[in-house]
């Protein structure tokens, strides 16, 4: 009740009292219930980025092309011009809501546009997937309806933050515009660079609607500083890059996510190069499911898929997924779903929806402008996502390890073997650990130093040795079948390893019996295979940080630190595969905050 009430006071606040919520709301369940006829879904087109609604439409596609359908009916989509503003989309949005046969709303690109249209949304009872709205307040009135697609500003001013202290910046100019997101995002960050001991030269605002900077930046520019921060819708950021270049300010331009359209490219031109963005799809071509996007994205419509694309599809398939388990277009039903999916992966990583509608298990990842072209830092979020799981363990009242810090070190191979396996601990949070291990004295030796780590986390280990030297492969899997079968009975995880001569589908066969039990098998350290049926498997961060085009990205952009001390720094960080449909089986993504971790390698 409180929350209608709530509801109703914001939509009599924005817009008056002239629309009946309540019989929409009517009118669309009794359609629902129905269940005949095609699922209706709107999208709102951008002419500048094209690619969202053709994401949405390939989606939209495949769907309607599979046998099964969604839930044997053809989905059809409802287009609406955007970019205008709210005020001029609001009659449209207005529309939308009494249009009882629709089911969702996708879209809205700017928050400025998506957080007003929230209220009405909320109101008529539409599901509503914003692509791009990071605002705070979207998710800040707890709305049953509203769930944003990417992380919100908190979440991208902490991780810009991150970044530009793993970067070496020490001392930054801070420039954002004087509208609301903006200005949001730019105290956030301020806030978050403060606490990480970032100082800075200047604070500045400025009107986006202006031409000419070169007055603002003369206050600074003969200043010592790093990099500057500029948040600022995309023409206005451009301009300002540009006239920082001609006052000499050559120092890189962290930017908000608005900084990362193709336009900013272009009107920036030479004057963007050492622009850094936060982003939240990288193609990557690793991932089955993301290759065969691109290559149906390109297929459909000749150029490879872009964030915009990617983030249009993503959130079609979403939906569609919701609407698939919830067995229903009933718009509650469909929210409640998605509320309590533990998670859903798409072309974007991870998502998982808290109350409030925010996104947990998605990251930004980071890229810089140079020659026109905008190139992967990898590896650069890692700090960030090792803090924030720390974060989540200090919040559950638990000691953990300061991950960042112990991974950013110079690491012998045993240390970094006991500290993966401490980094497996709080992710899968196994009590009792069984370890099946060859029976050489230095796995003899790991289990010792097991055992100390077990002393300060509170887990048990049991080691089963399995003789391999000299040994035939039929004797070696009967070893493996009786540590893996007394294991099952005593353990809560097993750390396993490879065997010379064992096939990985044996070993999978393996793992597969202990999932029976609830049993988590996991690997730690480099394999050229990993057998099937794991869990979690930690190995090295593969970053070539020293020659080449990597230690070149990386030589523009850093400021108080060499090349070689970053690639020292990022040498031992983690990359994290999840078997996610096998921990969520076993219970662990909702006992653990390893969708803080956000991993974005999934076996199987």
């Amino acid at each position: 009740m409180l929350r209608l009430l709530l509801t109703l006071a914001l939509l009599f606040s924005l817009f008056g009292c002239g629309e009946n919520y309540a019989k929409m709301v009517r009118q669309r369940n009794e359609i629902a219930q129905r269940a005949e006829d095609d699922i209706y879904v709107a999208a709102w087109e951008d002419a500048e980025q094209p690619g969202y609604l053709q994401g949405i439409r390939l989606a939209m596609a495949q769907i309607n092309q599979s046998p099964e359908k969604l839930l044997g009916r053809n989905l059809r989509l409802i287009v609406e011009s955007g970019g205008g503003g709210f005020d001029r989309e609001r009659p449209a949005i207005l529309q939308l809501a009494r249009n009882p046969r629709l089911v969702a709303v996708l879209g809205h690109r700017t928050s400025s546009a998506a957080t007003p249209a929230s209220v009405i949304y909320e109101a008529a009872h539409l599901v509503f997937l914003p692509p791009f709205a990071t605002q705070k307040r979207l998710t800040g009135h707890n709305f049953d309806y509203v769930f944003r697609m990417v992380p919100n500003n908190p979440t991208m001013a902490a991780q810009l933050a991150s970044t530009a202290d793993t970067l070496g910046y020490r001392r930054m100019v801070l420039l954002y515009t004087r509208d609301d997101y903006s200005r949001e995002l730019a105290y956030l960050f301020d806030d978050e660079a403060i606490a990480r001991g970032i100082k800075f030269a200047s604070r500045t605002s400025f009107s986006a609607s202006e031409d000419d900077y070169r007055a603002i930046v003369n206050r600074f520019a003969s200043q010592k500083f790093d990099a500057v921060f500029l948040c600022a819708p995309t023409e206005a950021g451009a301009r300002m890059a540009r006239q920082l270049r001609e006052m000499g300010v050559g120092v890189p331009i962290l930017g908000s996510d608005s900084l990362i359209a193709r336009a900013y490219a272009r009107a920036a031109g030479a004057a963007g190069d050492g622009t850094i963005v936060p982003v939240v799809y990288r193609p990557r071509g690793t991932d089955s499911s993301e290759r065969n996007f691109a290559d149906a994205y390109k297929q459909a419509y000749g150029r490879d898929p872009d964030i915009n694309a990617a983030q249009g599809y993503d959130s079609m398939r979403l939906l569609a997924q919701a609407i698939r388990v919830a067995r229903t277009t009933q718009t509650s039903a469909v929210a409640s779903t998605l509320h309590f999916l533990p998670y859903w992966t798409g072309v974007t990583g991870v998502h998982a929806f808290n109350a409030a509608g925010d996104l947990n298990g998605k990251k930004f990842f980071f890229q810089v402008l140079k020659d026109g072209n905008w190139h992967a830092l990898d590896g650069i979020q890692l700090p960030f996502l090792l803090d924030a799981l720390r974060a989540a363990g200090v919040a559950d009242q638990r000691q953990v390890t300061d991950f960042s810090r112990a991974f950013g070190r110079k690491l012998a191979p045993q240390d970094l073997d006991n500290l993966q396996l401490d980094l497996a601990q709080e992710l899968l949070r196994f009590k009792r650990l069984g370890l099946v291990l060859p029976g050489d004295e230095p796995s003899r030796q790991r289990v010792a130093r097991a055992r100390a780590l077990g002393g300060v986390k509170n887990f048990s280990v049991d080691a089963c040795f399995v003789a391999a030297d000299g040994q035939q492969t039929a004797a070696i899997k009967n070893a493996l079948l009786d540590c893996y079968g007394r294991l099952a009975l005593k353990s809560d995880a097993v750390l396993t390893s490879s065997f010379a001569g064992v096939e990985p589908e044996f070993l999978g066969q393996l793992h597969v019996t202990l999932a029976r039990y609830k049993v988590g098998a996991f690997m730690l350290g480099p394999s050229t295979q990993l057998p099937p049926g794991l869990a979690l498997a930690i190995d090295r961060m593969n970053l070539d940080l020293r020659s080449g085009s990597g230690a070149n990205l990386y030589a523009d952009v850093l400021r108080n630190m060499k090349v070689f001390e970053l690639a020292e720094r990022m040498e031992n960080m983690p990359l994290v595969k999840v078997n996610l449909p096998l921990l969520d089986e076993l219970g662990v993504l909702h006992r653990s905050a390893l969708l803080k971790l956000a991993p974005d390698a999934h076996l199987n």
